[in-house]
């Protein structure tokens, strides 16, 4: 078991009149990030992970994993060539205690898998947006990045 698990959970999709909503969170060693169930654009914030983990592997500097809902963010920072580390914050702060040490290749294929996940949804409701768009060309992205 990683320290790290990413969840979404597609039973709790809705499509509004711009946005996908429904439950995306981490949970970070046993602690839920930023809680259990949260609820926000998953859509959104995949397509802008899959890209900050793409850039992370190219230009090898940390990045962040941001919420669009609320001020919570998940840092990942390098530790060596196979693992980085992840660390919660709240309004720029770190969340003491909370950070840990997870293989890139979990990492990238939580993200990956969770994205995937998200665009099946969407395919099998017929929802099709700019946001949809955009994940999709990241699902490509990343994999053509972890398949070389």
């Amino acid at each position: 078991m990683t320290d790290l698990a990413l969840h979404v959970d597609a039973t709790t999709f809705q499509k509004g009149r711009h946005n996908i909503t429904g439950g995306i969170w981490f949970t970070v060693g046993s602690k839920p990030f930023p809680a259990k169930g949260w609820n926000d654009f998953p859509a959104v914030v995949l397509g802008w992970w899959l890209e900050a983990l793409r850039l992370r592997h190219l230009k090898k500097k940390a990045c962040d994993l941001t919420f669009m809902d609320g001020p919570f963010s998940l840092k990942i920072s390098t530790l060596d060539s196979a693992n980085v580390a992840a660390e919660p914050y709240r309004n720029l702060s770190a969340l003491t205690g909370l950070a840990v040490s997870v293989p890139v290749m979990t990492l990238d294929t939580q993200v990956l898998k969770s994205a995937v996940l998200v665009d099946e949804t969407c395919r099998a409701n017929d929802w099709e947006s700019a946001d949809i768009a955009f994940l999709r060309k990241q699902i490509f992205g990343l994999r053509q990045m972890i398949e070389r």
